[in-house]
């Protein structure tokens, strides 16, 4: 039985049989992107989800340590005595400790994939006797998808942001960075944290990282235009790009999240407690 003897049998001619394959083709590539949209925008609720869980922690924090605000990226010492987190039970210091995941996870009850968003959750280290322990637990910390403003909230050890006083490092208060709550003259407009793309080579990957680049940073290290970003340096960076639509999630100092796209972004006044304009000349 041939082709059109099938055809001629089901009702259709070859032709009627080809003009729906084509139709339901067209239908489908309708379709995809308008299901990808709908799926990037629902990954975007979830990560504005998580960002606002993460301030609710980020203020906890806060309280617990009477008006002081969650360290950015410390130095391994603090007030002589050395940084350090909690991984599984097992008290841990170095570079692991420096960055802010590891520090704060207690406070988000242990929950990671509130800040790995962009990807699998990398598997927390549970046994101290295995030898990559310790790598683990320091790369646990390294790229989540929400930076935290070390530059001007809690401080950036790497850029000045904490002071050797009498052998000992402590806070450099009086700098770029605020340390204490009380201090902030409009915490409902300064960002805390903010999700976060690391670059490689001059070009925004999809990777994250612990800390989140301010437009201005010692120079200018990004520019926006629209919803783009234009780099103003090759160096590693955590650029505030969304990654599920041209918003990023961001959480500020008084407890809310708001999706905010780049243009917005390229204001120092959110960024800093001291910035007197978008383009502080100050803070260069």
């Amino acid at each position: 039985m041939n082709r059109h003897t099938i055809c001629r049998q089901l009702g259709f001619t070859l032709i009627e049989l080809l003009v729906v394959i084509s139709i339901i083709g067209l239908l489908v590539a309708l379709l995809l992107p308008a299901l990808a949209r709908a799926n990037d925008s629902a990954k975007s609720v979830q990560s504005l989800a998580a960002m606002q869980q993460s301030m609710t922690a980020y203020n906890a924090y806060s309280t617990d340590h009477k008006d002081w605000l969650l360290f950015g990226y410390l130095p391994t010492s603090l007030y002589g005595k050395a940084v350090e987190a909690q991984v599984s039970g097992e008290t841990i210091h170095g570079l692991a400790a420096q960055r802010y995941p590891l520090r704060f996870s207690n406070y988000q009850g242990d929950t990671w994939e509130m800040i790995y968003m962009h990807q699998d959750t990398p598997e927390v280290p549970a046994d101290p006797s295995d030898a990559a322990f310790y790598n683990d637990a320091y790369a646990l910390g390294v790229n989540p998808s929400i930076g935290i403003n070390a530059t001007f909230v809690g401080g950036d050890h790497s850029i000045g942001g904490f002071t050797n006083r009498n052998g000992q490092n402590v806070p450099r208060v009086g700098g770029l960075a605020v340390f204490r709550q009380h201090e902030i003259k409009e915490p409902s407009g300064l960002i805390a944290m903010s999700e976060t793309r690391a670059t490689s080579g001059g070009e925004i990957t999809n990777d994250g990282l612990h800390l989140v680049t301010p437009p201005i940073k010692g120079s200018r290290k990004w520019t926006a235009s629209g919803s783009e970003f234009e780099l103003s340096s090759n160096e590693l960076m955590g650029v505030p790009a969304g990654r599920f639509g041209e918003a990023a999630a961001v959480g500020f100092i008084d407890g809310h999240s708001e999706g905010i796209r780049p243009e917005e972004l390229d204001d120092m006044r959110l960024w800093s407690n001291y910035a007197s304009s978008e383009d502080d000349p100050s803070l260069r």
